[in-house]
This record gives C-alpha cells, sequence and structure tokens, in this order.
C-alpha cells in the first residue's frame, strides 16, 4: 500500500483469494479528491463507490485463481 501525497495517488496491492466472497473495502477521503477520483483495478475485477460511506468496494467479477491484484486511485484531471 502506498500513498504520494503531491500527486494524491493511492496504489494497493494485495493477494485475493476467491475463496473470499465479499468485497475489498478502501475508504477514499474527499479531502484528497474534492473534485473526484478515477479508478484503475486489475482485470477481472470491478469496483463500485457509496458516496455517502466514501467507501470504494472492490469485487472479483472474472477471476477464478488465488493472485496478486491491484487497485490505483487518482484524482480527476
Amino acid at each position: 500500500m502506498d500513498f504520494d501525497p503531491r500527486r494524491r495517488q493511492f496504489r494497493l496491492e494485495w493477494r485475493l483469494s476467491v475463496t473470499i466472497r465479499q468485497p475489498t473495502e478502501v475508504f477514499v477521503p474527499e479531502i484528497h479528491y474534492p473534485r473526484g477520483f478515477d479508478v484503475y483495478v486489475s482485470e477481472g475485477l470491478s469496483w463500485t463507490f457509496d458516496s455517502a460511506s466514501s467507501v470504494l468496494f472492490v469485487s472479483n467479477k472474472a477471476l477464478h485463481n488465488t493472485v496478486t491484484v491491484y487497485l490505483i486511485v487518482f484524482p480527476k484531471h
């Protein structure tokens, strides 16, 4: 996990276990992204954002093996 405060870029890399059915939750503070943000995730993952709680939910939609995946959050330009 890494956050670059100058670029306001957050990167998370983790080992995804396909036996876990619940999404990965990441808090995305509005203070760092006042104009919104964009998200990149590994192929096979999808994401949704709950603006009320500022939580990003990352779900496995297509991966069938335990693999290392990533998520990158950066400011909308």
